[in-house]
């Protein structure tokens, strides 16, 4: 728009200029017959003045109008990302709420699971510790504990656990080798 503004004060400006001109010619020539030879020159210097003006003036108008364009283009894309940016944000407080109720929701799961496996590893140490049962066998005499093999013992171990031989173990379960196996029930002689 200034640029618009500036054309018309200079065209404005030049026809002033050509006005003093063609003043000046005429007193200069007393006013004769040149004067309308003059004023022709000024005439045509104006009409080719008034044109690139209006030319000038032309092209400003087609570059406001390609800019306008230009702007109301990037200002759709602008309400675009911004629309964007609004559904990532809840988006992104959707996530982070749901991470949070899934982090205390695996807390919970983890506390349970430590739990359990507490449990678990403690029953594993109280079945491995001798049971204090009395148990007669009718075909042996004498009192027995009664332990149920856990996976990896062996009769070499429970021997020494209940401070007994591994053959005094073989004989009160008639044992003709030295393979037991995890869950087998064993009868351990009591010492006196």
């Amino acid at each position: 728009m200034k640029s618009i503004q500036c054309c018309f004060r200079m065209f404005f400006a030049l026809c002033a200029l050509s006005l003093f001109v063609v003043g000046c010619e005429t007193t200069r020539s007393g006013g004769k017959g040149d004067s309308s030879a003059v004023l022709s020159a000024a005439s045509r210097l104006h009409d080719e003045q008034i044109s690139k003006l209006t030319f000038q003036v032309n092209q400003l108008k087609e570059d406001r109008a390609s800019l306008a364009r230009k702007v109301s283009v990037l200002s759709n894309r602008v309400a675009k990302l911004e629309s964007r940016l609004v559904l990532v944000s809840r988006e992104t407080a959707a996530l982070n709420s749901k991470i949070a109720s899934e982090s205390a929701a695996r807390k919970r799961e983890d506390d349970l699971l430590l739990k359990r496996v507490a449990e678990n590893v403690a029953s594993a140490v109280n079945a491995s510790r001798p049971v204090k049962r009395s148990v007669s066998r009718p075909s042996s005499s004498g009192e027995f504990y009664e332990y149920v093999v856990e996976p990896g013992a062996t009769l070499i171990a429970i021997a020494k656990a209940y401070k007994v031989s591994v053959s005094e173990i073989k004989k009160a379960n008639k044992l003709k080798g030295d393979a037991i196996r995890a869950g087998q029930k064993l009868l351990i002689p009591k010492k006196r």
